[in-house]
């Protein structure tokens, strides 16, 4: 009887064996990870989708905040010289500047501007104006109204005087 149990002990045990092999444990098997390998393809490729998208619009407000930027930063440039050109005028009315010289103002304050003004004025005095019609007429010595003009070209007496050659 022993060796009938014994005997019978040694068929079961290959048979239960063969009943383990067959029914193994879902997580053993190669289509159960197949299947969780698509499975997390797949959420790679949304989460991915979902990456790009965040990024796009992170992109998007970041542009939209440099061109605030850079639109905050163009107006106060153009203030900053505005007040720097009205600034000039200013000083250069108060001077009696030309416009031509007032453009060649050089400084940052009020008192940089006046004093390049003054130190201009010093060593570029504007011309004054010439209301002395006898002196040209003189000078181009065209001779009396309804008479005879002088010996001279007149043309030509006009342009040495413009050249200031004219004696």
């Amino acid at each position: 009887m022993s060796e009938e149990i014994t005997q019978q002990a040694a068929e079961t045990a290959p048979a239960e064996q063969q009943v383990a092999q067959t029914q193994t444990k879902p997580t053993e098997t190669v289509e159960f990870w197949k299947q969780k390998a698509r499975e997390q393809e797949a959420r790679a490729k949304a989460n991915a989708t979902a990456a790009q998208r965040l990024e796009e619009i992170e992109n998007a407000s970041k542009t939209e905040q440099q061109r605030a930027t850079e639109a905050l930063t163009a107006a106060e440039k153009r203030a900053a010289e505005a007040e720097a050109s009205a600034l000039r005028l200013e000083i250069a009315a108060e001077k009696g500047l030309t416009p031509a010289q007032a453009k060649r103002l050089v400084g940052s304050s009020r008192e940089e501007l006046e004093a390049d003004a003054e130190d201009l004025l010093a060593n570029f005095k504007p011309p004054e104006p010439a209301d002395d019609t006898a002196a040209v007429a003189a000078a181009l010595d065209l001779g009396a109204r309804g008479g005879t003009a002088a010996a001279g070209d007149p043309a030509a007496d006009f342009a040495k005087f413009l050249k200031g050659q004219l004696t």
